[in-house]
């Protein structure tokens, strides 16, 4: 049976992830509410969630992420972006006290 998804194109796939991540790092710095929803890049429908995979709600699809095109969920995506920026203020406070580490 042919997967139906190997059709749907590398570079379709990585601007919705783009869009997505985008969105959610807005949210994140805004400290608004996220979507958790991405655009499937097969069936163009908004109903992709990551409970418990990315996968595609439309039942007609159920089109999952390549593993390595994967995106991180909206809480990953907090957890790193809160880690990366605390690290930047470590590194300015130290670079500010003259300390090399």
């Amino acid at each position: 049976m042919p997967d139906k998804h190997k059709e749907v194109d590398e570079k379709k796939v990585k601007r919705v992830i783009r869009n997505y991540l985008r969105s959610e790092i807005n949210s994140i710095k805004c400290k608004s509410g996220a979507c958790n929803m991405i655009e499937c890049p097969s069936c163009n429908h908004r109903v992709m969630e990551p409970i418990p995979d990315w996968k595609c709600l439309n039942l007609d699809c159920n089109y999952r992420f390549p593993e390595e095109l994967t995106p991180p969920t909206p809480n990953e995506l907090r957890d790193y972006y809160k880690k990366k920026t605390r690290e930047r203020q470590i590194e300015n406070l130290l670079s500010e006290a003259g300390i090399k580490i």
